[in-house]
C-alpha cells in the first residue's frame, strides 16, 4: 500500500486500508507512507512493515533506479500515488502482481472522505457511517449555537460587547 497523504488523510482512509488488509488476509503487508505516519500505520494494524515514502529506496520509483525491496516478490499494490502519472503507474505495475491506483481525496465533495476511500477499493463503508456523520454534524451545530453568544450593543455604551445578555438591575 502506497499512501502519500497527510495525517488526516490516513485517518480517513483507515477503514478502507483495513478492508484491504482483510481482503488479503495472511499476506505480508507493507505500508509506504510519510515518515511521520509509519508508527500510526503499524499501530492501526494496516501493515506488518512500513517504509518511508521519502526514502531513497522509494525514490527509485521516480527515477528508474531499480526495484524497491518492498516490491520484491511482485506483491499486489494499492497506491494513492501515481494515479495521474502514467510513468509512475507503468513502473509500479511492471514490478507488481497487480496494481490499483487511486487519488487522495480532496475537495468539497458531498460524500464523506472515509466513504469515498472505502468505495474506491470496493469495500463496504460501515453501514452506520452516514448516520454517525449526520449525528456528529448535528452535535457540532448544537454545541456551536450553545457556546457562541450573539454580538449586541451594550446598554450603557455605544460599544459592542461579546458575551451573555447583560443583567439589568
Amino acid at each position: 500500500m502506497i499512501f502519500p497523504g497527510a495525517l488526516g488523510d490516513l485517518l480517513l482512509a483507515l477503514p478502507a486500508l483495513r478492508a484491504l488488509r482483510t481482503r488479503h488476509h495472511g499476506a505480508h503487508a507493507t505500508a509506504v507512507v510519510n515518515a511521520g505516519l509509519r508508527d500510526i500505520a503499524s499501530v492501526a494494524g494496516v501493515a506488518d512493515a512500513t517504509v518511508a515514502l521519502e526514502s531513497a529506496e522509494t525514490a527509485a520509483l521516480f527515477a528508474d533506479g531499480g526495484t524497491p525491496r518492498w516490491l520484491g516478490g511482485r506483491p499486489h499494490v494499492y497506491s494513492w500515488l501515481g494515479a495521474d502519472d502514467a510513468a509512475v503507474r507503468a513502473r509500479v505495475a511492471a514490478m507488481a502482481r497487480s496494481a490499483h491506483f487511486f487519488r487522495v481525496e480532496r475537495g468539497p465533495g458531498t460524500t464523506h472522505a472515509a466513504v469515498v476511500y472505502a468505495r474506491a477499493v470496493r469495500a463496504a463503508a460501515p453501514a452506520s457511517m452516514s448516520k454517525t456523520l449526520a449525528s456528529l454534524a448535528r452535535g457540532w451545530r448544537e454545541m456551536f449555537r450553545a457556546c457562541i453568544w450573539p454580538i449586541r450593543p451594550h446598554p450603557s455604551t455605544a460599544m459592542l460587547s461579546l458575551g451573555p445578555p447583560v443583567l439589568q438591575y
